[in-house]
């Protein structure tokens, strides 16, 4: 009887042990799966708006649950302010490509007060964990993936929304090839935008944050990914152009954001992370300066393939500049060494109303042509950037498509005043005035300001195509600044010398130009010298 019994047990001591390695593999107590992501934000814009009641969008790339790891069915929230939410539901679940699937979660915070001088919100994601065998930082299977976006509430900023991210965080690579990426940051407040890179971080397990309080860190041993896999570099037309042979380079524009690795030179994923800073122009003790009102922390995923693919080269049109109401068309083409056809598109914060369509696919050469007439919301400081991607459409099972991205910077600039006109008149006391009158100026804003300027004799000297307001060397000199305080038309002014009349038998001669309201007329960091303005009016004389 007791050799029965004991076989008895010993199976049902199999049975359990068995169970329990099932249940191991099919529940693990970490995840393995979130790849990239980053987190949006907007100000309430609905009926009788809230300013600190904040829209927020995180969109996370991960491993597909098909493939063995855990789904992410939600999300760990942390507002900044102490308070956090561990279970916001998932919006949308996209398959984008094999084992990856896009993920977005829609939530919304309204904060008790204004965030505190100098200290934003934070808004953060901690999610468990990355997925395994990252090649550039130590153990990524068992590093949480922190990522985070900043939110100014302030009065005095009136409604913000944070820069709009619109190509996907993550991408492809293969050996030996330039790979770049540019996340095609938009403002819709016309703020200025820089751009860094950052190391990729971990903030440990989201249940045990105190205080809804998380302390980010780099993840273990992070380096960039040419650190990671050393390499040199090929030849490429750049920006930067490269220098072959010499030790692979991993950087970014910080005015345009584009990445460049010259050059991958071992197959892997590999992560990083970037920061688009959000600036805008402000008025601080009657000085105007810049203030850092927003960031927003993307982290990326690239998949490097080994593969004979070769990048195709795309040739876009030259940085310009372009008065309101004006007609831009411009045309792109790529080519591609292998011969392949070439899918052609952009990105940017004005498509739509702007278009682009692609003529033709090659080989030998694809061609597409974008069209936009920028409007008078459109005059900025900071350059409407368009972002183009030409990805070649290899054959092959295990062909990988490479894109080779360009920026295009337009500068769209307020239309001069028309038709300034100077009559010298007598005012009181037989004083010499001269009275000035335009044509109602097509692009006015409240806040922007009519600055009319005054020298002695004529100087029509024309201006550059970029040239905007009058510069010292002219020899004019502002004498008098309308505001408009509203959408009413300012078309007149006459110029008494303050009070004292101006010399008879002088020549006068005059020249007026708008200047506009922050933050888009603010100067573009950090470049500018001056505040944003149309053209200046030929100029018109009096005698």
């Amino acid at each position: 009887m007791l050799r029965p019994l004991l076989f008895r047990l010993a199976r049902f001591g199999s049975l359990l042990l068995l169970l329990v390695g099932l249940l191991t593999l099919a529940f693990p107590t970490q995840a393995t799966h979130i790849r990239a992501g980053d987190i949006q934000s907007k100000v309430d814009t609905t009926a009788g708006a809230n300013p600190r009641r904040i829209f927020f969008r995180l969109t996370l790339y991960c491993r597909d649950p098909a493939s063995g790891v855990p789904d992410q069915p939600t999300a760990a929230i942390f507002f900044g302010d102490g308070s956090c939410d561990l279970n916001v539901a998932r919006t949308t679940n996209v398959l984008l490509q094999p084992d990856v699937r896009r993920y977005t979660y829609e939530f919304e915070h309204t904060y008790g007060a204004p965030s505190p001088p100098g200290n934003p919100y934070r808004v953060s994601f901690i999610g468990e964990n990355r997925n395994a065998g990252i090649r550039n930082m130590s153990n990524s299977v068992n590093q949480s993936f922190y990522i985070s976006t900043t939110v100014t509430i302030d009065p005095a900023l009136l409604q913000n929304r944070s820069p709009v991210l619109r190509r996907p965080a993550i991408d492809n690579a293969v050996v030996g090839q330039v790979f770049q990426h540019n996340p095609a940051a938009y403002d819709a407040d016309g703020d200025s935008l820089a751009y860094a890179l950052v190391n990729s971080q971990q903030a440990g397990n989201a249940a045990a944050v105190v205080n809804c309080t998380p302390a980010p860190a780099s993840v273990p041993n992070f380096v960039l990914p040419n650190a990671a896999a050393p390499g040199v570099q090929v030849p490429f037309t750049g920006p930067p152009v490269g220098v072959p042979g010499d030790n692979a380079i991993f950087q970014i524009d910080p005015v345009t954001g584009q990445v460049v690795w010259n050059a991958p030179s071992s197959p892997g994923e590999y992560n990083f992370a970037l920061v688009v800073k959000e600036y805008r122009r402000v008025v601080v003790g009657g000085q105007r300066t810049y203030r850092l009102i927003a960031e927003v922390i993307r982290d990326l995923q690239v998949t490097v393939r080994a593969n004979n693919n070769k990048l195709p080269e795309l040739v876009i049109p030259a940085d310009l500049c372009v008065v309101a109401g004006t007609p831009v068309v411009g045309n792109v083409r790529a080519t591609d060494p292998d011969g392949n056809r070439v899918r052609l598109s952009a990105n940017s914060g004005i498509l739509p109303p702007a278009t682009f369509t692609q003529s033709s696919f090659g080989p030998p050469t694809a061609t597409g042509t974008f069209r936009w007439t920028p409007d008078c919301n459109n005059i900025a400081a900071a350059p409407t950037q368009v972002v183009f991607n030409a990805t070649d459409e290899p054959t092959g099972a295990n062909a990988v498509p490479l894109t080779d991205i360009r920026t295009w910077r337009i500068t769209v600039i307020g239309p001069a005043p028309q038709n300034l006109r100077a009559t010298a008149i007598t005012g009181p006391n037989n004083a010499r005035n001269t009275r000035l009158t335009w044509n109602s100026y097509i692009c006015r804003k409240p806040g922007a300001r009519v600055l009319i300027y005054r020298r002695e004799g004529s100087n029509n000297t024309p201006f550059g195509p970029c040239e905007t307001g009058i510069p010292a060397s002219s020899g004019y000199v502002q004498i008098a600044s309308l505001t408009y305080t509203g959408t009413t038309d300012i078309v007149d002014y006459t110029d008494t010398n303050g009070g004292q009349g101006l010399e008879r038998g002088k020549t006068y001669c005059y020249r007026i130009y708008v200047a506009f309201p922050l933050p888009a007329g603010a100067l573009a960091w950090p470049h500018r010298k001056r505040a944003w303005s149309s053209r200046a009016g030929p100029c018109s004389c009096a005698t």
